[in-house]
């Protein structure tokens, strides 16, 4: 890892650059993954409908959420084997999909609300944009092709599958190995992402967590998640990407940082 040791020096620090998750934050395709998901499941005897995915899965985490929640529910058990057989169907429907959309001129129709002007609108004023996600490189790049996004990252795409990530979010290993590719330290970038495990990751990276709460949730799930991400420590919430070029674009954020960065913080990420 890079050496951050000597970039402590302010208590107060500019946002150079934003960093995004992507599935749920950038991206809306949580519908399409059900449908392809209860799709390719069903092969398997395992049938239930999409909005039961949904309500069931709502990370669709297939290792620690789906598998063990299909498992529970329908009394069936999936070798290693069989579960990465099965989660790589769904992924090369979903990219099937996403190809087709693409052909049919529908590139974009994946973007999150507002999520294109709020990038150009970052970009103008002058942010570097980087994607920073748990999914697979292959994922991330028709992900972001499909909903018409590409342009804006300039090939900035990190992967937790990056043989430097030594632990999945919420370890700060994603957002670090990120931070040592775009060349600037963690306390110059700010996060924004969808989950509590995002907080939790930008945080632990001395970075700016900004929470974005998924506009399809209803009033209870809103209040719910605004308290989450407020308990994991998110520095700013958002109810749609409109607001954050509206609080930030106009002039760099400065953050106030509660106490020097920790060295130390930069060491659980694996050496490159």
């Amino acid at each position: 890892m890079a050496n951050f040791q000597d970039l402590s020096v302010s208590s107060k620090e500019a946002i150079r650059v934003f960093l995004f998750d992507l599935d749920g934050t950038l991206v809306d395709n949580s519908r399409l993954e059900a449908e392809v998901a209860c799709r390719v499941l069903g092969e398997d005897g395992v049938i239930m409908t999409p909005e039961k995915f949904l309500r069931s899965f709502p990370a669709a985490n297939y290792k620690t959420e789906v598998f063990p929640g299909v498992e529970k529910k329908f009394d069936k058990t999936f070798s290693p084997e069989q579960q990465r057989a099965i989660e790589n169907r769904i992924i090369d429907n979903i990219l099937l999909s996403y190809e087709e959309m693409e052909k049919a001129g529908r590139a974009g129709a994946l973007a999150m609300p507002g999520a294109g002007e709020m990038l150009q609108a970052l970009k103008d004023a002058g942010y570097t944009l980087a994607i920073a996600s748990g999914s697979y490189p292959r994922w991330i790049e028709a992900s972001v092709r499909a909903a018409g996004l590409a342009s804006f990252f300039e090939g900035h795409l990190y992967s937790a599958e990056d043989t430097r990530v030594g632990n999945p979010k919420p370890a700060p290993d994603l957002l670090l190995m990120s931070a040592q590719e775009l060349g600037v330290p963690p306390k110059n970038i700010a996060y924004v992402g969808d989950a509590i495990k995002d907080m939790q990751a930008a945080g632990a990276a001395n970075m700016l967590p900004i929470g974005f709460v998924d506009p399809h949730f209803d009033a209870e799930q809103k209040k719910a998640t605004v308290a989450k991400f407020e308990e994991a420590g998110a520095e700013h919430i958002v109810m749609s990407l409109a607001e954050i070029p509206v609080m930030f674009a106009a002039q760099p954020i400065l953050r106030t940082l509660s106490a020097p960065l920790n060295p130390a913080a930069f060491s659980s990420a694996k050496p490159s």
